[in-house]
């Protein structure tokens, strides 16, 4: 069987169908990709060279290669991954029997449906751009199916153009929809298990290495905007998991792994100081935690504050979050009850028995919980410990003590484990917090940047006239990570960690101008397209002061908006045909309808030179006027043409616009 379709729509088709598939590459199998680039290339020579498609039982056959591809990757043809590679698969079948324009209609539907399921990997605005410009692309394919005839390369620009045209008159509908359509509190339909899959960031579990691991991910993690001049880097430590519980090796949250922190209604402390206000864009991470300063005060809608002064929403954030929240930079906590003190004490027996013995040797010389601090921090402080993001690997058993009588080489979560676990041998209630620790102020956007780099862990004590102290052993080795961001992509194994440097050269500054300016584009992206939920739009709708107080009346908005969007486009088009008509024959209709108001309309069949005489006959006194008018139309309209065309269409215009019947 041969096709009957141009092999121009084809290449169109194929163009298309390349532009929505090749994006999926890297994440889909090899065999996958391979598959469908040696089916559409197969498919190019069959219309270039006018070939047979393919017979039935081969297609047949490839299918279930297609599948037997899918499945041996997935084992499963189910979910996001395995769903959208089946269907690239199936599309590659699809090209082999397209014979008429049935067919490649499928194919065309099929590739705006590709179009989606890019936003289900990333909703950036570069993807939004680049799936815009496939969209174009697509619709031409679709311009181009539809042609009667092809005249060459002409006919690509006419497609293209004539694809923009369309999209484009979809604009005004599409921010109609937008701004108007009621959105709802939770999605109407629910995604697989695996659509959120890809997303980086702290764990529930803190092993050596797992925090270095993560700072060498340039993903942003959240950005937040202050009310006022952000605070200074001292300050902004990012609170995320509380970890109480060590084997001497792992932290957790509790004994029992998976065991959530309790939560509480209200917290026990005393705020010295203005309350830090500020606004987070949280990047989906698959957990619970949302980030604050220490020591949160006024938490997000839909969240709660445990005992342990963490921030957790009520379900886990799958999607890119924005919440307020504020803050107390200067406190001191409550006491702390039996429960919590043991649990701040706790220490697995016949583990890391030298840090156990050096602290206890710090109790009995001192006896005083705040020189046994100033031993620890002195010890970082002075004895030759290295900062790295590459350590040698620690032995499981006894690890703290690896790391501060042998390689004395770490990151932050060795600092901070190894420091709570000397604190609590001593009989100090410690405990390990991780989180964030900086972030980079986008000058152009006036916001502050967190990125997984900045991933960090600290310490905390508990002292009886003090409360809860952060104590950040990490400072005491590496002070300079406190104020600047690490340079992750410089790091070597047991080299000491490098850091961000503000650029001096104009090259630099304009490299970092820029950079930011696109953060910014991005952000605003964020706010206003990609996080317009039901606070926002409500918001929106407040402030335009519209009197839209409820569904009911968004869906009145919507409908009359629409509405009158259809007038207008309608109005539009028939000023645009009106335009297009010959001058002529507009003066002549023109001349025809004030005739028509008084009792002497034109059949359609009537010629010019019958009607004249035939509106003498009625009206003898405007026989001169409309025998001129109709001898300037005939001579202008069946007429060769000459160098007096315009001259005369001049006149028959003018004499039209006088005659008064």
């Amino acid at each position: 069987m041969k096709s009957n379709l141009a092999k121009e729509s084809i290449w169109w088709l194929l163009a298309a169908l390349l532009m929505v598939v090749l994006p999926h590459a890297p994440r889909v199998p090899s065999l996958v990709t391979a598959f469908f680039l040696i089916v559409v290339t197969w498919r190019y020579f069959i219309a270039k060279n006018n070939w047979m498609l393919p017979p039935r039982w081969v297609r047949l056959v490839l299918g279930i290669a297609g599948l037997g591809f899918v499945y041996s990757a997935y084992h499963t043809i189910v979910g996001r991954d395995a769903g959208i590679a089946l269907l690239i698969a199936m599309l590659a079948i699809k090209l082999l029997e397209i014979s008429n324009q049935r067919d490649a209609y499928v194919s065309v539907l099929i590739a705006y449906f590709l179009v989606v399921t890019h936003f289900l990997y990333s909703q950036s605005l570069f993807t939004a751009a680049y799936m815009i410009a496939v969209v174009i692309v697509i619709t031409a394919a679709l311009v181009d199916l539809n042609r009667v005839y092809h005249r060459g390369q002409a006919i690509v620009i006419d497609n293209l153009r004539f694809a923009l045209v369309v999209l484009t008159q979809a604009i005004p509908f599409m921010l109609v929809l937008f701004v108007l359509f009621p959105r709802v509190s939770s999605p109407l339909w629910g995604l697989p298990d695996d659509a959120y899959g890809g997303n980086t960031g702290l764990s529930e579990e803190m092993d050596p290495g797992s925090i270095s691991e993560l700072s060498l991910s340039e993903n942003v993690a959240f950005r937040a905007t202050f009310e006022g001049k952000p605070p200074v880097s001292d300050f902004l430590y990012w609170r995320g998991p509380v970890f109480w519980y060590t084997d001497g090796r792992q932290w957790r949250p509790s004994a029992i792994k998976g065991t959530a922190p309790a939560f509480v209604m209200e917290t026990d402390y005393a705020s010295h100081g203005a309350l830090t206000r500020y606004s987070v864009t949280l990047e989906p991470h698959q957990k619970r935690w949302l980030f604050t300063l220490d020591l949160p005060a006024v938490v997000p809608n839909d969240s709660q504050l445990t005992s342990d002064y963490q921030v957790r929403a009520l379900h886990d954030v799958k999607q890119r979050v924005r919440y307020d929240a504020a803050s107390y930079l200067n406190y001191r906590t409550g006491e702390l009850d039996d429960v919590s003190k043991r649990r701040a004490l706790q220490l697995p027996r016949g583990v890391n028995r030298r840090a156990l013995a050096l602290a206890q040797q710090w109790r009995a010389e001192f006896n005083d919980d705040g020189k046994i601090l100033a031993a620890a921090m002195q010890m970082f402080g002075q004895q030759v410990f290295i900062y790295t993001l590459s350590p040698p690997p620690l032995n499981s058993i006894d690890p703290i003590d690896q790391f501060l009588f042998e390689t004395r080489q770490g990151f932050c979560e060795h600092f901070a484990s190894s420091f709570v676990t000397l604190m609590r041998a001593a009989g100090i209630p410690a405990r390990v917090v991780t989180g964030y620790q900086g972030g980079e102020l986008n000058t152009v956007g006036n916001y502050l940047i967190v990125r997984q780099r900045d991933a960090h862990a600290w310490a905390e004590v508990w002292l009886p006239d003090q409360g809860w102290l952060r104590i950040d052993p990490t400072a005491a080795v590496a002070p300079e990570r406190v104020r600047q961001s690490i340079q992750a992509n410089a790091a070597r194994r047991g080299e000491a960690v490098r850091f961000e440097s503000a650029a001096a050269d104009w090259i630099g500054k304009t490299v970092r101008d820029l950079r930011f300016g696109w953060d910014s584009l991005n952000n605003g992206w964020n706010q206003w397209v990609l996080n317009y939920n039901q606070a926002q739009q409500s918001k929106l709708l407040r402030d335009l002061d519209l009197g839209i107080d409820s569904w009911q009346d968004m869906v009145v908005a919507l409908s009359i908006g629409v509405g009158v969007l259809l007038a207008l486009m309608a109005l539009v088009v028939l000023l645009h045909k009106q335009s297009q008509q010959d001058p002529v024959q507009r003066t002549w209709n023109r001349f025809c309808a004030k005739l028509a108001r008084r009792g002497l309309a034109r059949s359609p069949a009537e010629g010019p030179t019958d009607f004249a005489h035939r509106v003498t006959l009625n009206r003898p006194e405007l026989g001169d006027a409309v025998k001129n008018i109709c001898d300037l139309y005939v001579a202008l309209r069946y007429g060769s043409g000459n160098d007096e065309h315009n001259v005369k269409t001049k006149e028959l215009r003018n004499t039209v616009r006088k005659f008064s019947p």
